[in-house]
């Protein structure tokens, strides 16, 4: 998302880009426009050495911004101020309010996030949605129904924590419909983290032979393929947004989701998809089963709809230009 951001404000103002940690992916690098200015620390991950945040420091300085932009909460506690403003985006639900509080100009992803903040730290934000480069998504041309002599494809994309985004009720629903006899549904996993033994020991235990775990993909990959697939399931048991829901319906594919907060703000409080008890499988089946046996014209209707709502909603082209008016407004 900081790509696609980063290239649509290059296009008014001037970008730099500043990445801490030297981590980062070489690939995404080249994605950026070559307008916007990279800027790389190098530090090592979880380095206490302070000469790491004296570069730091010296780096905005050389650059004298106007805004500087974090997306991590801790960032405001190792700058030196002298004159520029600072701006920092709240993700997700598990910041400390004694960081948030530390934090003046506050941007929330989604209302829940927003009112989390508010409730927990009495801190005001502003609710700008994460964006996406609609252009770049491949739609699915037709919905195709349902066979039973034909693979019916789910998917899911995010970070594989299950704690979090509960990939495992995703199995365990899967595991149940193959006992119930629809023994050609395929689940593919798309993404890597620290959960990934651990749901890879849950296909074993339950002997499912149609998952798969293909790892982390370029987002022209996911962009390009997404649309081959019949469904979407994101099973988040807490989400901030919910992007890669957005992506699919970009895709003109299919959703459900778990009703967290984040992931209703994205389909419009279920307008969009269809929705399932979070934690709960039986209702997760229930409602795969449902897309799975409704009529192809119905599905068609609602893809449209939905691919027409996340692109007036959540359109890359819209969040950098509200950042862009919060930029103008903060103090």
């Amino acid at each position: 998302m900081i790509v696609n951001v980063a290239n649509e404000q290059v296009k008014t103002e001037d970008v730099i880009v500043m990445i801490i940690n030297d981590d980062y992916d070489a690939h995404l690098l080249s994605l950026f426009d070559k307008r916007v200015e990279i800027v790389l620390i190098d530090r090592p991950r979880s380095s206490k050495n302070p000469l790491w945040l004296l570069k730091l420091n010296y780096e905005i300085w050389k650059l004298h911004p106007y805004v500087v932009h974090s997306h991590y909460e801790k960032t405001v506690m190792y700058l030196l101020k002298y004159g520029y403003k600072f701006v920092y985006t709240i993700h997700g639900f598990t910041i400390p309010p004694k960081y948030l509080r530390k934090n003046r100009n506050l941007i929330a992803i989604s209302k829940g996030i927003q009112e989390d903040v508010k409730r927990r730290a009495d801190m005001d934000s502003t609710v700008i949605y994460n964006g996406l480069k609609t252009e770049s998504i491949r739609q699915r041309k037709t919905i195709t129904a349902y066979n039973d002599n034909e693979p019916f494809k789910i998917v899911q994309v995010s970070r594989l924590y299950h704690e979090i985004k509960g990939q495992d009720i995703l199995i365990k629903a899967v595991a149940k419909l193959r006992d119930m006899g629809y023994t050609n549904v395929q689940l593919d996993f798309i993404g890597d983290g620290p959960s990934m033994i651990y749901l890879q020991d849950l296909v074993e235990e339950f002997k499912l032979e149609n998952v798969c775990f293909w790892g982390t993909k370029t987002i022209e990959y996911i962009n390009e393929h997404l649309c081959d697939y019949n469904l979407l399931v994101q099973p988040s048991r807490h989400e901030g947004f919910g992007l890669t829901v957005a992506e699919a319906m970009v895709a003109k594919i299919p959703v459900v989701v778990s009703d967290c907060s984040g992931l209703l703000e994205v389909v419009d409080n279920g307008r969009h998809c269809l929705v399932f008890i979070k934690d709960d499988v039986d209702d997760c089946i229930e409602k795969i089963l449902e897309i799975m046996n409704t009529e192809t014209v119905t599905l068609q209707k609602r893809v449209n709809a939905a691919y027409e709502y996340v692109n007036n909603h959540f359109s890359v082209k819209i969040t950098a230009r509200k950042y862009i008016d919060f930029y103008r407004t903060v103090r």
